[in-house]
């Protein structure tokens, strides 16, 4: 897994969220998290809700920002 992490497009893809966190003013907060809806907007949620929305069980794989 670290490999696909070291990616360009992954570095990229973490920079383009950082630069979205810290233009709403919530980078380093610790509070909320930029989660990506159906259709891939960003929206603000929970770090905690944010993250565990993977899939797991039978859950969908993203729930409603």
């Amino acid at each position: 897994m670290a490999t696909y992490n070291a990616r360009p497009e992954q570095k990229a893809y973490r920079r383009r969220l950082a630069a979205a966190r810290r233009a709403r003013g919530i980078m380093g907060k610790g509070k909320m998290d930029l989660s990506h809806d159906v259709r891939g907007r960003l929206k603000p949620q929970s770090m905690k809700i944010n993250r565990a929305n993977n899939g797991h069980g039978n859950r969908p794989r993203y729930r409603k920002a």
